[in-house]
């Protein structure tokens, strides 16, 4: 049977949301884009001293700032001595509606050949970057996840002094290990919104940025999964499965928490929109299963499906396909229970089975 395939969680307005207040020690600098941080062309920190001046005047819609491959803005003269030494965190909230070899979200580096110094929060043709120099060359990290042109998401790169490591939308993407104080050039620019050095200059191509922080501190992953807007993962002893029931109807199964605690919220999309309360089902393995019916499926259409167990714990977004629900098997057919992962629980009246089970 074909499994049910993963896709990370959708954010859009939950994720700006996350963004709005966020308090944590070591901050260096805050910078949002709303019009009160604004004089002109000069944006001020909301937290910190540092002014940057802008190329142009900035183009905002709400609290965003949207780019489109003229816009930067930068400070020079900033001392090295009052960024981040020993650790670091750049996070961003941000969506890119292009791609670029060379692009910088947020950065102090200069990159001469055989001069690397500094760091830069950025992203490629490939995936979202950091790098960071501890005294030789800058070490690069990129993600294997492909940017999606205007998602919103939270990236971050850490630097704790034993790793660097980059986080996209929550979730671990990269990391190496590395050591020492970070490594910074004699000058350079203090830059948003673009890769810039001394020798190359390359803005944003489009995109829109909410909020940006540089900190003199190491995050924890759970602080970078509350940032990106994600909740703690919820925990299966039996992973979710689906059961096509009858026309239009399917039963998704799983073993997390006490039994019928939950909802189960599907639809055509990742935005879900319907909601199927859970119940108490048969025991399996330590505990009781909980299911929950989903009613008026749409014929040959995909369909996704997160559960939502106690204290607001979520899975991730799951698939299935209307598309496999096969006829009931004949009378006296044997259901195969232990393929199906659930154990003797399945073997129950096989003839009311219906052989359309998939796995994460």
């Amino acid at each position: 049977m074909p499994p049910i395939t993963r896709s990370a969680p959708a954010l859009a307005a939950a994720l700006w949301l996350t963004a709005a207040a966020l308090p944590c020690p070591a901050l260096e600098h805050d910078w949002q884009f709303a019009p009160q941080h604004w004089e002109g062309k000069a944006l001020k920190a909301a937290k910190g001293d540092l002014k940057l001046v802008a190329a142009q005047e900035p183009d905002l819609y709400k609290t965003e700032l949207k780019l489109g491959g003229e816009q930067l803005m930068w400070a020079e003269g900033v001392d090295p001595a009052s960024l981040p030494q020993e650790k670091i965190t750049v996070e961003a909230w941000l969506s890119l509606e292009k791609t670029q070899k060379w692009g910088g979200i947020a950065g102090f580096l200069q990159d001469n050949g055989s001069y690397e110094r500094g760091w830069l929060l950025g992203y490629s043709d490939n995936g979202f970057t950091f790098w960071l120099s501890t005294g030789g060359p800058l070490m690069m990290l990129e993600s294997p996840r492909g940017i999606v042109p205007g998602e919103p998401v939270h990236v971050a790169g850490v630097y704790d002094g034993a790793s660097i490591k980059l986080y996209v939308g929550g979730k671990l993407e990269a990391q190496r290990a590395a050591s020492g104080p970070i490594a910074y050039p004699d000058a350079a620019f203090y830059t948003l919104g673009a890769y810039k050095d001394a020798n190359e200059s390359y803005p944003m191509a489009g995109g829109t940025l909410r909020r940006v922080r540089v900190l003199d501190s190491a995050l924890s992953e759970a602080e970078i999964r509350r940032h990106a807007g994600l909740r703690e993962p919820l925990g299966f002893e039996i992973e979710p499965s689906v059961l096509f029931t009858g026309p239009g109807k399917a039963r998704v199964e799983w073993l997390a928490g006490p039994p019928g605690s939950g909802t189960v919220g599907f639809g055509t999309s990742r935005a879900l929109g319907s909601t199927a309360r859970a119940f108490g089902g048969k025991m399996a393995g330590s505990g009781a299963l909980s299911y929950a019916e989903l009613e008026n499926l749409e014929p040959d259409t995909k369909y996704y499906f997160r559960v939502a167990g106690l204290g607001g714990r979520l899975s991730e977004v799951m698939e299935f396909h209307t598309g496999f629900a096969f006829r009931a098997p004949t009378a006296g057919q044997p259901g195969d229970a232990a393929a199906r992962g659930i154990g003797e629980y399945l073997s129950r009246e096989p003839k009311a089975l219906l052989p359309g089970w998939w796995f994460c």
